[in-house]
């Protein structure tokens, strides 16, 4: 067997694809992991390029379309696609990327370097059930020919399942695509905070249903940077779909998301690969969208308070709630009583050191009381909220009454208290100025 590996043009790394194929094809040694996912499509598809790699007939394209990341398209001699295969060592900030593209202005310290391809595969781990429909992706060791040069290249990568498609949402409108799939797709874009969700990189499938057609989402190298920011507006922000009230299948499948469970599987399948920061913004990012869930907000609604439609750098209210815990957990660690300066928070949290488990614990459970009360405040003030318009409980104040037409009476006077004006004011336009105790 040893000397069998070493022929290998093409080696599966990750222990989850390896469990699979020793359970399943039964030519692996066992390589015991606690969850299961499926990897049929990718152990079938790294054997046949790994085939094709050691005659020395694959063939590796890269994509026309400009790239942050190092990607080819590796593909038999028949240059029939296989798979994409996106190496570490040609990751942005790396010496040996061979593109010019830079990633999203401002937030590069958000994203560590090599970690791209790991967060490829986690994009497919954290995807449970397939329930977005992230391509089958695995971390590999592979001998690849250079397309711009004579040469061959080896390295670990990203190695994902190719998908047919007919094009990507920029080339069709979006009323072709069903309701469940966007927001299957923007549920999992919340839960990640995907930086870099555009119509390019959704990718579109024909179905039974000549009237219908099916995304596909791809390019997750960019999801769960290492602090809490303000990702660019994507694609499905702009459509209708997100706005309706939530498919019963999709609420069903957010309320069953636990954290410490994806926590658990990271932790035992990609070890040190997802830093702690990475895990602190998808625990947050996983309080915001059950609660707002709870609360009966539309994933339209919950994106307002996760992405800037702007060219500035004007954060979110999630970023800027982030920020405020951020800067009360390193205030709790360091003891410090003088007040701290949020601007520091514009460098990467790795940048300082890495926090203590019980000031990481701090940081979440503070950002998650922020956030909670923030969303109280949207409730009970939702009809004066432009963008509440898609589900009948989120303007419901919590007496259950039906909700003023204004947040003003006939004669003009508030009808409630100016205490109450002023805390909903402060926690629209900036995060609050007070936080819940230790």
């Amino acid at each position: 067997m040893p000397e069998q590996e070493e022929r290998k043009a093409l080696k599966l790394v990750s222990r989850s694809a390896r469990q699979w194929k020793a359970v399943h094809m039964k030519d692996e040694k066992p390589c015991p992991i606690s969850f299961e996912r499926d990897y049929s499509g990718v152990t079938t598809a790294a054997d046949y390029a790994d085939a094709w790699l050691r005659l020395g007939k694959a063939v590796a394209v890269m994509p026309d379309r400009e790239s942050v990341c190092g990607t080819y398209f590796i593909s038999d001699s028949g240059c029939n696609r296989i798979a994409v295969f996106k190496p570490v060592d040609e990751e942005w900030g790396q010496s040996g990327r061979p593109l010019s593209v830079e990633p999203f202005e401002g937030y590069a310290e958000a994203f560590l370097l090599g970690e791209c391809a790991y967060k490829e595969a986690a994009a497919y781990l954290l995807d449970h059930n397939n329930n977005a429909g992230v391509p089958q992706t695995a971390i590999v060791k592979c001998i690849y020919p250079i397309p711009t040069s004579c040469g061959v290249s080896s390295g670990m990568g990203a190695f994902q399942v190719y998908q047919d498609n007919v094009g990507d949402a920029d080339d069709y409108g979006p009323g072709i695509f069903s309701q469940e799939n966007v927001q299957r797709i923007a549920t999992f874009d919340l839960r990640v905070l995907n930086c870099d969700r555009h119509a390019g990189n959704l990718l579109v499938q024909e179905t039974k249903d000549a009237k219908v057609r099916k995304l596909i989402p791809i390019d997750h190298g960019y999801i769960l940077p290492d602090r809490v920011v303000t990702p660019p507006w994507p694609a499905w922000m702009q459509w209708p779909q997100v706005r309706e009230p939530l498919c019963p299948s999709v609420k069903s499948y957010i309320q069953s998301v636990e954290f410490s469970h994806d926590n658990a599987m990271l932790e035992e399948e990609l070890a040190d690969k997802i830093h702690s920061g990475s895990l602190r913004t998808l625990r947050i990012t996983t309080h915001l969208l059950k609660s707002g869930v709870d609360i009966g907000m539309s994933l339209y609604e919950i994106g307002l308070l996760v992405y800037s439609s702007g060219t500035g750098k004007s954060k979110s209210v999630l970023e800027k709630l982030a920020d405020e815990a951020y800067a009360a957990g390193l205030v709790r660690e360091q003891r410090i009583e003088s007040q701290l300066d949020l601007a520091a928070l514009e460098h990467s949290s790795s940048a300082k050191g890495k926090l203590q488990p019980t000031t990481e614990d701090f940081i979440v459970r503070y950002a998650s009381k922020l956030i909670d009360r923030h969303l109280q405040v949207l409730q009970g003030f939702g009809s004066c909220i432009s963008r509440a318009r898609s589900h009948p409980n989120f303007l419901r104040r919590p007496s259950d009454k039906p909700p003023r037409k204004s947040l003003l009476s006939s004669s003009g006077s508030s009808p409630v208290s100016s205490g109450r004006l002023r805390e909903y004011r402060a926690l629209r336009l900036s995060s609050p100025s007070h936080g819940p105790g230790n």
